[in-house]
């Protein structure tokens, strides 16, 4: 590898060792890995949104008993 900053090419030769793998390859998993992070972290945030989207519209009140008073009639059958 031609990495001008000596600082970055220790770590990418002792990240090599540890992997025991060439340099080039050890570049590119930890870029690999770095940019999946990346990507995981993008769709969390959409999950997240989608939670806050989703609790906006909840009806306040209803719990477990009250959502099956609505659902069901005095019987057990469907309303």
């Amino acid at each position: 590898m031609n990495i001008k900053n000596e600082a970055t090419h220790a770590k990418v030769r002792k990240l090599a060792e540890v992997w025991k793998t060439s340099q080039v390859d050890a570049v590119d998993r930890a870029v690999s890995l770095q940019l999946s992070g990346i990507e995981y972290d993008g769709r969390m945030s959409q999950l997240e949104q989608v939670l806050r989207d989703v609790r906006t519209y909840r009806a306040d009140g209803i719990d477990a008993a009250s959502s099956a008073d609505f659902l069901y009639d005095h019987e057990g059958f469907a309303s």
